[in-house]
């Protein structure tokens, strides 16, 4: 899937496909920009066989990609910030991928899964400890599948919070400096979700608005060794959630009590003397 995402707070997305995604100050356009230094009809996106080509349309003001400014066209590569006017959106590709329907989830069912709240800025990380999930068995949930980004996704993404097993807090300069964030973390305290926070880069100084929610909560250190940080990560999730309450962990494993020998022995005694008191009171 292919995609470009705002910057400017609202999060709204649009899915590139065989239509072409123009963008402008016309009402014509898919992307309406309001500002005078946007064209009428200023740059369009569109795909050409596996590639998407930023196309300026002889725009008065000029298109920018990455701070520079398209000359004509210009072929997307994933990460580019493309900048129109004051607006600025980012390109990204990643696999076809539908997030779990919030509707159906249930805390004791297999359809559990962990919520992961980061900054756009660290979604190569995010990318990895992704995979790295997965592979140990866990299901994953993240907003990056929203599209449009209006009332009804930020309503998935409220009932996604209030029904996670775990919720994930990636901390990073920039996921302190979310509003975004900081809203996911208000959500999962007031759920009363288990949250774990894990570090991408030391973090020395949390803002006030995170601290209240993180006060004592040990945090996963990710940033000195990826490898490391994991396995304090799966160490964290297994003692924050009951084994069977997750059932959605492939690979967990419940250890059964033994029963003890001596217990055992004692009581076959006992039932012993019981039957022999009996028979003797019978016969």
């Amino acid at each position: 899937m292919k995609y470009i995402r705002s910057l400017q707070g609202s999060r709204q997305q649009y899915v590139l496909g065989d239509v072409p995604l123009n963008i402008g100050r016309s009402s014509k356009n898919s992307i309406v920009l309001g500002e005078k230094i946007v064209s009428r009809f200023h740059a369009r996106i569109e795909q050409s066989g596996q590639q998407s080509f930023l196309i300026d349309l002889n725009s008065m003001w000029g298109t920018y990609v990455n701070g520079k400014r398209i000359s004509n066209q210009h072929l997307l590569a994933p990460g580019d910030i493309i900048k129109i006017g004051s607006s600025q959106w980012q390109f990204f590709v990643e696999p076809i991928s539908q997030p779990i329907a919030p509707s159906t989830v249930n805390l004791t069912s297999k359809d559990g899964y962990a919520f992961i709240s980061y900054a756009r800025a660290d979604s190569k990380i995010i990318d990895k400890l992704i995979s790295r999930l997965k592979e140990a068995g866990y299901r994953v949930w993240v907003d990056r599948f929203g599209i449009g980004g209006g009332e009804h996704w930020r309503q998935e993404i409220v009932d996604a919070i209030e029904n996670c097993t775990v919720f994930i807090l990636a901390l990073s300069p920039h996921s302190i400096r979310s509003e975004n964030v900081r809203k996911e973390v208000d959500l999962a305290d007031s759920a009363k979700r288990p949250i774990i926070p894990i570090e991408l880069q030391q973090i020395t100084n949390l803002p006030a608005k995170l601290k209240y929610q993180l006060a004592g909560i040990q945090r996963v250190n990710l940033a000195t060794s990826f490898d490391a940080g994991f396995k304090q990560l799966l160490d964290a999730i297994e003692s924050s959630i009951a084994p069977e309450s997750a059932p959605w962990m492939t690979s967990l494993d419940t250890v059964r009590a033994r029963s003890n020998p001596w217990l055992t022995l004692f009581i076959l005694i006992l039932v012993l003397f019981t039957c022999a008191v009996l028979f003797n009171l019978l016969f």
